[in-house]
C-alpha cells in the first residue's frame, strides 16, 4: 500500500524521485528490523539500490508530535545538523541521506557502516588492546571538547571502531560548547566508563587513567586538570546504577 510522504531534508546527491516513491513503498519493510524499543521507535537495515541503509522510524504522536517535526524540533533534526558539525570539525558520522515524514512516522535514512561498536570491541579485547582503546575513546572526547563540542550519547555503544578510527552514532544529542569546558569534558569521560561497568565489563584503575588523560591532553585543558577530576567524581557519585535499561550487548531482534 503506497502512504504519503514528505521529504523534509535530502543529500544533494540523491534523487528526490526515486526516494519519495521509495518512502511511498515503505522500502524499509524490505529488510530486519535491528532495534525496536518499547515505544515503538525501530532501527532497520535494508538494501536499496544496491547499498545497505540504516533506516530509523520513530512514530509521530499527537498534535506536539506534528509540531515538532514541521518546526524542525526533533531527534532526527538535530542529528542532521550535528552531523554537518562534525563533519566540518573533522569527525566521522553517517551523514544522513534523507529525512523524511511519512504517513505519521519520521524517518531517517543514512548509510549503513558495518563495524563492531567500541562497546563491542572493548568486551572482546584482550588486557593488551584495552589501554589502546581507552586512549582512543579518550582523544576522541577531548578533541570534541577542544572543538567546542558537547556529545551527551558518548557512550560505548554509540561509537563504531573502525582501527584506528572512530564513528559517532546517535549524534542528535550533540551541541556547541565552550572549548575545553570543565563541565561538558567531565560528562563525555564519565559517559564512556558508565555503560562498561553496567554491563559488567568495567575498565581496572589503570585503564581510566588512560583514558582520563588522553581526554585532558587532546582537550588542551591541562590547566582545567584538577577541577575535571573533581567534576568526575562527583558525577559517579551521583549517577546511581550504572546497568542500562536495554542491554546494548544483547542480540538485537533480527525480524523481516
Amino acid at each position: 500500500m503506497t502512504q504519503r510522504a514528505r521529504i523534509i531534508s535530502i543529500a544533494p546527491d540523491a534523487d528526490p524521485t526515486v526516494w519519495r516513491q521509495a518512502l511511498a513503498d515503505c522500502f524499509w519493510t524490505t529488510g530486519a528490523i535491528i532495534k525496536e524499543d518499547d515505544h515503538r521507535r525501530q532501527v532497520w537495515r535494508v538494501s536499496h539500490s544496491g547499498q545497505d541503509f540504516a533506516v530509523k522510524v520513530r512514530p509521530i504522536v499527537g498534535i506536539l508530535g506534528r509540531c515538532r517535526v514541521r518546526f524542525g524540533n526533533t531527534d532526527f533534526t538535530r542529528a542532521r545538523r550535528a552531523a554537518d558539525l562534525l563533519a566540518g570539525a573533522g569527525f566521522i558520522t553517517p551523514a544522513p541521506v534523507i529525512h523524511a515524514e511519512v504517513d505519521g512516522f519520521e524517518i531517517l535514512v543514512t548509510p549503513w557502516v558495518e563495524a563492531p561498536t567500541v562497546l563491542q570491541r572493548w568486551t572482546s579485547a584482550g588486557p593488551k588492546d584495552r589501554p589502546m582503546l581507552a586512549r582512543a575513546v579518550g582523544e576522541l572526547v577531548g578533541r570534541l571538547s577542544r572543538k567546542g563540542l558537547f556529545n551527551r550519547d558518548a557512550k560505548p555503544s554509540n561509537l563504531l571502531w573502525l582501527d584506528p578510527d572512530i564513528a559517532l552514532l546517535d549524534i542528535g544529542g550533540v551541541r556547541r560548547c565552550e572549548p575545553a569546558s570543565t563541565i561538558h569534558l567531565a560528562r563525555m569521560i564519565s559517559a564512556l566508563g558508565f555503560e562498561p561497568v553496567g554491563t559488567g565489563h568495567a575498565p581496572n584503575a589503570g585503564e581510566i587513567v588512560i583514558a582520563v588523560r588522553a581526554a585532558i591532553d587532546s582537550a588542551g585543558a591541562r590547566p582545567c586538570r584538577c577541577a575535571i577530576i573533581e567534576r568526575l567524581r562527583i558525577i559517579i557519585q551521583t549517577h546511581g546504577d550504572p546497568t542500562p535499561r536495554h542491554d546494548p550487548l544483547a542480540p538485537e531482534p533480527n525480524r523481516r
